[in-house]
């Protein structure tokens, strides 16, 4: 895309694969790319747990938003971290060794994703939450909300005894704000949060912000997959191709009407990352994956992804090439073939994937002497 591109072919990019919040969200939208020369949007993340293959799915995103002409941030929620203990409860020096450890996991994966991170603004909660600005708004939106409210929009923080995991919700309302963006980017598990947020910082006194949400990459057992989950339960950026591939061959595939259910992690990491992803590349944006990645040397022009399948009755595999996911997920239902055979190639192509970031983390004197102090 170009500065010629119209409205409506940057609204395309911009909210392909995306949720909106409500009916009104796609036309505001497009009224904020056809008033503002460069809309802002954000997307923050918590440096708590170990970062897992589901960042992929956010990050990938990005690109589109560049490519949309979007000025976008990365947020690090340092305080958010430090508040949310009731999982994993850490001082302040260790969420900033994670904040660390995330920050140069999130540059190196979007460099593998051919982004150059010059363009992107990376911001520290702790860099606005304490000026008296923030603590203002801070104290007027607690003045406004009850106490039902954060489990209302945070199920888990909601059950939580102590008191800081209930003042999250706060913090996200107000990053809007503190980061003068129009556009809040997350998971959809994010949309009762972006539910109060709509409602709450117009109380406030400000303008009313826009949310987009994308899918959520699936756990290896169920449910999303999460930074807090156990490594067994995750696929982590480091994992070496064996574990990978291991941890992917274990994924447990039931039977349903006759044929494979298609309800399983390894078709929801085909759809919600490597088909994405194999899509940037059909669309002529660079990546550092190998030239094979999704799909073989000899596949026809459009082809998304390569699985070969074996002919057991003949002793031998046949290639077959497919322009989208839904033609996969078909033809797994209906036994056109094998757990093998689609599991084996989510495998290949997801270390293909992995493989940039290996290289450039395991290269890396910081890399390794940081993950000691973020995860001791």
């Amino acid at each position: 895309m170009n500065a010629s591109s119209t409205v409506e072919e940057k609204f395309d990019v911009l909210v392909r694969r995306q949720q909106f919040l409500n009916q009104d969200g796609k036309q505001a939208i497009k009224e904020i790319l056809r008033t503002k020369k460069k809309a802002k949007i954000f997307w923050g993340t918590a440096p708590t747990g170990k970062p897992h293959i589901g960042y992929l799915v956010p990050l990938a995103k990005i690109v589109d938003f560049l490519r949309a002409g979007l000025d976008v941030t990365v947020l690090y929620a340092d305080i958010y971290s430090f508040l949310i203990n009731y999982l994993h409860p850490q001082p302040r020096e260790l969420v900033e060794h994670r904040r660390r450890y995330y920050h140069l996991l999130v540059t190196a994966i979007l460099q593998s994703l051919g982004v150059q991170t010059s363009r992107i603004h990376f911001v520290q909660e702790s860099s606005y939450a304490y000026t008296k600005s923030f603590v203002s708004d801070f104290s007027r939106c607690c003045s406004l909300m009850t106490q039902q409210d954060t489990p209302d929009t945070m199920d888990e923080e909601g059950r939580t005894k102590t008191l800081s995991p209930l003042l999250c919700c706060v913090h996200q309302y107000l990053a809007d704000i503190h980061l003068d963006t129009d556009i809040q980017f997350g998971g959809e598990d994010q949309r009762p949060i972006f539910q109060h947020a709509s409602k709450i910082i117009p109380q406030l006194g400000y303008r009313k912000r826009q949310y987009l949400m994308n899918a959520m990459a699936p756990g290896l057992k169920g449910g999303k997959m999460s930074s807090s989950d156990p490594a067994s339960a995750k696929i982590e950026f480091l994992d070496d191709a064996r574990t990978v591939t291991d941890k992917i061959m274990e994924i447990p595939i039931g039977e349903s009407h006759g044929g494979y259910s298609t309800d399983n992690a390894v078709l929801g990491i085909l759809r919600t990352i490597l088909i994405p992803l194999s899509e940037l590349r059909l669309e002529h944006h660079k990546d550092e994956f190998a030239n094979d990645a999704f799909v073989s040397a000899d596949a026809p022009e459009g082809t998304l992804f390569t699985i070969e399948v074996a002919i057991w009755c003949f002793g031998e595999c046949v290639r077959k090439h497919y322009k989208s996911y839904d033609e996969i997920e078909e033809d797994f239902r209906c036994w056109r073939m094998g757990e093998e055979d689609l599991k084996l190639a989510v495998a290949r192509s997801l270390n293909c994937v992995l493989e940039p970031v290996r290289r450039r983390l395991g290269s890396s004197e910081e890399w390794k002497e940081l993950e000691l102090l973020a995860y001791p």
